[in-house]
């Protein structure tokens, strides 16, 4: 198949699940172009991206932001006559309309494509007027989070439906069940949607389960953001509570954010500074070390007051991967992929109390780190495998290439 994929700026550190989607289907045979919404401002340069030669397979397409250059993208479209009723039509897409239009105009001499993918929903509704185009497959489009809760909440909910979005997407994928849910609550046809989880690469993370026994010291570890939604406040607070407990532990919080001197002032505040270290953004390799070298790994995620929330939380498989059990909130997606008293612990979100406990729950149970780990990489190489993911999306290709035939 020739498959376009429609993405955010490409390629992203932390949006290595899109690059893997292509990988794999690049290794089932299919040949994929990306279409770029510009250029990241630190592109991931990993090395399977050079040795897959994706940057040659990629068109950076530069967003139009300003009034200056969307007038003057206006009267280009306006000077093709053909094109005119697609600016009446864009008008409702208001900022997007500048970019959307010169999309259409790059797309009018692209080759013919068996799907076009679009991923996130600003992105999917950018691109949304392929589905018109006579001489192009299918429109397909996955919806990973905030695009279906934080960018709908409080007063924007018709964000989709304004544009008659959801009619135009032949096959609407959610990454979990909730995030499916919403899509649906919003408008979407249940019967054109279905849900594929983001997938990993088992054979990038060495499964490598850290024994523990009471007597010595519980290592936490988080790796992610410092924003709102990770609710890492919560797990700081919940290790003051460990410590009053008598337990012994150090906790290691990578990466960084707005929040990151609020998280300073809190462990100064509780006097943690002996147990909790911020060592900053890390490398992915790095990454990995962390969690290798962890009991737990640890992020309770919070709902936002402006709706925003976690989709899958690919961390968690990530996690899984190493054989570091995480300790999450019943959130989203996240109970999806991680399975309470089965592969890690889960608490109610913003509930420091149970929080504590569930991570108590392992030093009173410490053989239980070791069980969880196997049944979480287990879990990982049965249902999380990126190559077994790109098997289902290749079927759910051929699926909607069908219907759109047969209609």
């Amino acid at each position: 198949m020739d498959i376009a994929f429609m993405t955010p700026p490409f390629p992203k550190y932390s949006e290595t699940f899109i690059t893997n989607q292509i990988i794999a289907l690049i290794k089932r045979g299919h040949n994929v172009e990306v279409f770029s919404r510009g250029k990241p401002s630190n592109p991931a340069e990993h090395a399977m991206i050079e040795d897959n030669h994706l940057n040659e397979l990629t068109r950076h397409i530069e967003p139009i932001d300003d009034y200056p250059s969307g007038i003057k993208q206006y009267l280009a479209t306006a000077l093709n006559s053909q094109s005119f009723s697609d600016i009446l039509k864009s008008v409702r897409y208001s900022k997007q309309a500048p970019t959307r239009l010169k999309c259409q105009e790059i797309f009018q001499n692209a080759k013919k494509f068996d799907v076009v993918h679009a991923h996130f929903g600003p992105i999917s509704r950018q691109w949304d007027f392929v589905s018109t185009l006579p001489d192009q497959g299918p429109f397909v489009a996955t919806y990973y989070g905030y695009d279906v809760t934080g960018k709908l909440h409080p007063n924007n909910y018709d964000f989709y439906t304004k544009t008659d979005h959801w009619n135009s997407v032949d096959l609407a994928i959610g990454i979990s069940e909730h995030i499916r849910s919403r899509m649906i609550m919003v408008g979407c046809p249940e019967e054109n949607s279905t849900t594929l989880p983001i997938g990993v690469d088992p054979s990038l993370f060495r499964f490598s389960p850290t024994p523990y026994n009471s007597d010595s010291e519980l290592q936490l570890v988080s790796t992610c953001r410092h924003t709102q939604k990770k609710g890492l406040e919560y797990a700081i607070r919940a290790v003051g509570e460990l410590k009053d407990r008598g337990i012994s532990l150090s906790y290691t919080i990578a990466g960084d954010g707005e929040l990151t001197p609020m998280y300073r002032k809190l462990i100064s505040d509780a006097g943690l500074e002996d147990e909790v270290e911020l060592i900053g953004r890390v490398p992915q390799e790095t990454v990995s070390e962390l969690m290798q070298n962890a009991h737990l790994y640890i992020q309770p995620s919070v709902t936002t007051p402006s709706g925003d929330m976690e989709g899958q939380g690919l961390v968690f498989q990530e996690a899984q991967a190493t054989g570091t059990p995480p300790i999450a909130t019943f959130h989203d997606g996240i109970p999806e992929g991680v399975r309470h008293a089965e592969t890690g612990r889960l608490a109610p979100e913003r509930d420091v109390s149970r929080l504590t406990d569930e991570i108590e729950y392992f030093v009173t149970n410490p053989n239980e780190i070791i069980n969880y780990a196997k049944r979480g990489r287990e879990i990982i190489e049965q249902e999380y495998h990126y190559i077994k993911l790109a098997e289902r999306q290749e079927a759910l290709y051929e699926s909607v290439i069908k219907e759109s035939n047969s209609s």
